[in-house]
């Protein structure tokens, strides 16, 4: 299998028109990470130099802007001199109110994730606790816990939810508030705050269980009829609630919820491949994305039949470039010796497999 996706992933790096490339993890900063991961070091740092050049041009997020170039740089080539981030993040974070985007990809838990990943440096904690401090701030009383309400005009169109509600997305919703206050318990920053926002987060996501055991994408506001099941996927779905289920568990000692993650999972494992709704290969919300999440919950026999099924669309459809739902993130899954070159799960927040 290797040699099959390696053949294929170096013969489309080559092909990349990179003036037209965006600067992004969705572009530039994504070919770099693969071709660093491939270990062609020129052909990343030409890759990488665009990226930077761009920055400028995008938001702050880690998987949609500035955030992402710079983590990039930073595991592609650390001596470099690369944006500095964590002052800019600090300066972003440090306002009394926070109103802008509170997820993973776009806003405040990316934010975090990046922070995270760098308590060495100064900074990184203050920016973690501001962080903090915003979630807790913005935490609305919902059920017998506590939510984040995404207003109407940051609702993802396809949720087509005008009033806004409440994301119940790994990658854009509370899922991944609660797996990234988890990893604040767990490396004890600003985790006194932490601690006090999961337990009822959890309650409340808990809560949103649908009769047949899965959980729906969104609960929008006003809502007349309750919500219908959604993809399976890293995204959407209920792989991305295991994953906050199980981090909450492992961060509060609670077994009943790392136990219910891992139920989730493997009555995923036993859903047939026409009742997911995956069609491609990507990470997002592809084949590559479940075989992540599987492997990650030791669940190795599925993690194989996913990998199997992603490079059979490899092979048959080439994605995008992108990090999340095209070549580079496909390749840097689905290739082991790329998967260990760089610690590239956090920016998934997927925890690995073990106590």
């Amino acid at each position: 299998m290797e040699d099959r996706v390696e053949r294929i992933v170096r013969a489309h790096l080559a092909k990349l028109p990179l003036a037209s490339l965006p600067a992004g993890l969705d572009g530039a900063a994504g070919a770099a990470l693969l071709a660093s991961a491939l270990g062609d070091r020129e052909r990343a740092r030409v890759y990488l130099d665009r990226a930077i050049a761009g920055a400028e041009e995008l938001d702050a997020g880690l998987h949609s802007g500035v955030l992402g170039i710079c983590w990039a740089a930073e595991h592609i080539d650390p001596e470099r001199v690369a944006p500095n981030a964590l002052p800019l993040l600090d300066e972003l974070v440090d306002v009394p109110v926070w109103n802008s985007y509170y997820d993973l990809v776009y806003g405040l838990v990316g934010f975090g994730v990046y922070a995270l990943g760098r308590l060495a440096d100064p900074g990184a904690e203050g920016c973690v606790e501001h962080i903090v401090r915003h979630l807790e701030a913005s935490a609305v009383a919902a059920g017998s816990g506590c939510a984040w309400h995404t207003d109407g005009r940051l609702v993802l169109p396809a949720l087509k939810a005008a009033d806004g509600g409440f994301d119940l997305g790994l990658a854009h919703g509370i899922p991944g508030v609660i797996a990234f206050l988890a990893a604040c318990v767990r490396k004890n920053v600003a985790a006194k705050a932490a601690r006090a926002l999961l337990e009822p987060a959890v309650s409340w996501l808990l809560e949103q269980r649908l009769p047949q055991g899965t959980f729906p994408a969104f609960v929008a506001r006003g809502a007349t009829a309750p919500p219908g099941p959604t993809r399976t996927a890293w995204c959407y779905g209920d792989p991305g609630v295991a994953v906050a289920l199980r981090a909450a568990g492992r961060a509060l000692n609670r077994p009943a919820w790392e136990g219910e993650a891992i139920a989730r999972m493997r009555a995923i494992a036993a859903r047939p491949l026409e009742c997911t709704g995956v069609e491609d290969a990507g990470i997002c919300h592809g084949a590559a994305g479940l075989a992540l999440m599987f492997e990650a919950f030791g669940e190795s026999s599925a993690a194989h039949a996913w990998r199997e099924r992603a490079v059979e669309w490899l092979e048959t459809s080439i994605p995008d470039l992108g990090f999340l739902s095209g070549m580079a993130g496909v390749g840097l899954a689905l290739l082991p010796s790329m998967a260990t070159s760089l610690p590239f799960r956090e920016l998934l927040l997927l925890e690995a497999h073990g106590p």
